[in-house]
């Protein structure tokens, strides 16, 4: 996100204010649902049988990290070894969550994750629009 120091403290308290609300009003309906649906679901306490030396949640972030390692210059092009990392983090973390948290408690930390990753590629556009104004200005 080349573009990002570019954009302005206007742009950012804008966007970030957008992207708050929208967080907060995902997570309240997905929270809600989800607590509606774990208390009144008889698969709620649902567990697979599942036998390795590794916890589920680990097993499936590190399947999830190797592949997209693999898949890093030929799917993901513009992958760096940075975001790979920060995105295998993060999936493993949401695995953890999904593991030991319940479903409507997850949510908000799901949305939080992607609403701040759209923040960024939001707000690395208006810094690139902000960056092209003054170099064609000048």
């Amino acid at each position: 996100m080349p573009y990002l120091r570019y954009a302005t403290l206007a742009d950012v308290r804008k966007e970030a204010w957008e992207t708050l609300w929208v967080w907060f009003v995902v997570s309240v309906l997905f929270s809600a649902v989800s607590y509606a649906i774990e208390a009144y679901s008889p698969l709620s306490d649902f567990k697979p049988d599942w036998k390795s030396p590794l916890p589920t949640w680990l097993t499936i972030a590190i399947v999830i990290a190797f592949v997209s390692w693999y898949l890093r210059g030929k799917r993901f092009p513009m992958l760096s070894f940075k975001a790979w990392l920060a995105g295998s983090l993060y999936v493993t973390a949401l695995l953890f969550m999904i593991e030991h948290l319940p479903l409507w408690l997850m949510w908000p930390f799901v949305w939080g994750g992607q609403m701040f990753v759209d923040l960024l590629d939001t707000l690395n556009g208006l810094g690139k629009d902000n960056f092209e104004a003054v170099k064609t200005s000048r």
